[in-house]
């Protein structure tokens, strides 16, 4: 059975919200995880009009262009080309959806009056998109991230890295930001934070998480400029408005999943808030390899 994932080239929430790329990392992930990848773009959108949202140049409720990702579907349900054959091909012809990219988000900001970010840009940036380029834009997104905070992750502390690596019989460089990491004598604990203010983060959230460290898993080993370590993937789920016995009832089948995976499952709510890093250590000092 063939294993499928639709992911949109661009996403651009809106000029007061993110416009985020498909980069060269996702796709060799997917590669290695025996994936075939379809790079599918927005035709449709409404005006964020959420309370918080409404004043704000969003939009909201995104929509795919249908017929294009079934055309895909049934394409590559039918081609004798594997995985990696068919990713590299729509790795290289990405940049020929450029200019329906911005025709759509043309008309998007048309009706709903919303401004987004610089559509020549992304047209440009969409055009020149190569194994290069992309491999290049997907490590200054790495660095980015690893010296940014996102309201979605509350890290306790814990110093971000920015990971590169090279996946066997794939073409160039791949870069990841870990949202945190410790290191216990010869071990490297790798932490991906979800965060709710008020309530437990949403299972898609998590799901995310799980996904970038079920890859993880896969690596033996990672080393610095000093030493080797051996890895253990950890997922930090927390809650300022949501116990720590709450967020692992809500989230139990998570938690199974995590234990099914060798991922570490750490929940904090706001009654261990406070010793959240210290919390965290204890569990990570208990664990037996």
């Amino acid at each position: 059975m063939k294993k499928i994932t639709i992911i949109p080239v661009v996403k651009d929430e809106g000029k007061d919200g993110d416009r985020d790329y498909l980069q060269f990392a996702t796709i060799s992930m997917m590669t290695f995880l025996g994936v075939y990848v379809i790079p599918a773009y927005y035709v449709d959108a409404e005006k964020n009009m959420r309370p918080k949202e409404a004043h704000k140049e969003k939009i909201t409720n995104q929509k795919f262009d249908s017929n294009f990702i079934a055309n895909n579907i049934q394409e590559i349900l039918n081609t004798s080309d594997d995985v990696q054959t068919w990713n590299n091909s729509i790795r290289d012809s990405i940049s020929n959806l450029a200019s329906k990219i911005k025709e759509n988000y043309q008309r998007i900001s048309n009706k709903t009056g919303v401004t987004l970010h610089d559509l020549e840009k992304l047209h440009i940036r969409l055009q020149k998109f190569t194994l290069e380029v992309s491999s290049k834009a997907s490590a200054g997104a790495a660095r980015t991230e690893s010296k940014t905070s996102n309201p979605k992750e509350k890290t306790f502390g814990f110093p971000k890295a920015e990971i590169t690596f090279k996946i066997p019989k794939i073409d160039g460089l791949c870069n990841l930001t870990t949202d945190g990491f410790h290191i216990i004598e010869k071990t490297l604990f790798l932490l991906e934070c979800k965060h709710g203010k008020n309530s437990v983060p949403t299972i898609a959230d998590v799901e995310d998480a799980l996904f970038k460290y079920h890859f993880f898993n896969e690596f033996e080993e990672l080393s610095d400029e000093n030493s080797s370590y051996k890895s253990r993937t950890v997922i930090v789920v927390s809650s300022g408005g949501k116990t720590t016995k709450e967020i692992s009832d809500e989230l139990k089948d998570i938690s199974n999943e995590c234990k099914k995976n060798s991922v570490i499952f750490i929940p904090i709510g706001k009654d261990d808030f406070k010793n959240g890093k210290k919390k965290i250590i204890e569990k990570l000092n208990s664990i037996k390899d």
